[in-house]
């Protein structure tokens, strides 16, 4: 076992956590490593931080661009990347310390093209021996079968962070240019060049959940960009029977989790009519009693409201 496997880090304004989360890679059991940082164009000291570490690892290299976004910090290290395995991490979380090993491991023993697993989230740190214990299990399917759930966007299939890739499986493929849920849509086309994918519930990455974050912020126009990414799968679907009511589904989702940010926030209300729009589209696929998703009364209800009464819907939502 001794391939080597490419991690990428983008890094924006992370000086806070940045030592804590290379430090994780460094310090990983599996040691045949090429650490990308991708500074892009942080403000903060996290520059001189990626060439600090890079002065004492040989493993790590550096690359320093202009500010255009996580997607292409992450297309721009993955362009040169010389791993047989890729993986992703984020430059305000870390990897417990067996991440790559077992995920490498369940790899080559099952002989699949995707290696995931289970994480740990929270705002408070904690070392990997004060984890619940409990067996571990791996599951082996065909990555067609977990299709269902990238296109209504399960979280752990959407996120790029718990996954190993063989790099032959996803070579050529970029994330769209989006500030947010860029790596949905990377996940989606992952997933399905993939014939086998193997999924542990070891929990091996610490997910911080921090309100300061890039995806957890408070709303913004960004947040619009969670509509185009399912657009791009949605498109893709159109004329795929079998996954296109999910498609739909997940595109749903992300209008009404927009429009209620929308509405919560006061922000951005002048696109309250495009959203609106945008779900009302598919209100007969929703609404119609035989379909290939049953929706919830209460989703059904929220999409009546929306399409006859808006001022009810807003008030409501504001509740």
């Amino acid at each position: 076992m001794n391939q080597l496997i490419s991690v990428i880090v983008p890094v924006y304004k992370v000086e806070q956590y940045l030592d804590r989360c290379v430090q994780s890679i460094v310090n990983q059991t599996y040691k045949n490593l090429e650490i990308i940082l991708v500074d892009d164009g942080s403000p903060d000291n996290s520059p001189a931080m990626c060439d600090a570490w890079a002065a004492k690892d040989s493993r790590i290299r550096v690359i320093h661009k202009a500010n255009e976004g996580v997607a292409i910090a992450r297309n721009t290290a993955l362009s040169q990347a010389k791993g047989t395995y890729i993986g992703f991490v984020d430059g305000d979380d870390y990897c417990f310390p067996d991440m790559y090993a077992h995920l490498l491991q369940n790899a080559l023993q099952q002989d699949v093209d995707i290696s995931m697993s289970s994480y740990y989230e929270s705002d408070v740190e904690v070392e990997a021996d004060a984890l619940t214990n409990v067996p571990v299990t791996v599951e082996k399917m065909k990555a067609q079968a977990v299709l269902p759930q990238v296109c209504i966007g399960d979280y752990a299939f959407g996120v790029l962070w718990n996954k190993l890739y063989k790099a032959s499986v996803v070579s050529g493929l970029e994330m769209p240019p989006l500030h947010c849920s860029q790596d949905l849509p990377y996940n989606y086309f992952a997933f399905k060049r993939a014939n086998m994918i193997a999924i542990s519930n070891e929990q091996l990455y610490f997910y911080r959940n921090r309100s300061t974050s890039t995806t957890n912020s408070k709303f913004k126009s960004g947040s619009f960009d969670a509509i185009k990414a399912r657009d791009i799968i949605l498109n893709a679907e159109k004329n795929n029977p079998a996954l296109y009511p999910y498609a739909i589904q997940g595109y749903l989702n992300a209008n009404f989790a927009v429009l209620s940010g929308m509405i919560a926030s006061n922000m951005f209300m002048e696109r309250f009519d495009e959203v609106r729009s945008n779900i009302l589209k598919y209100k007969k696929q929703m609404l119609q009693k035989k379909t290939a998703i049953q929706y919830a009364n209460r989703d059904k209800a929220k999409m009546l409201i929306l399409w006859l009464s808006p001022k009810l819907f807003i008030r409501m939502t504001r509740k």
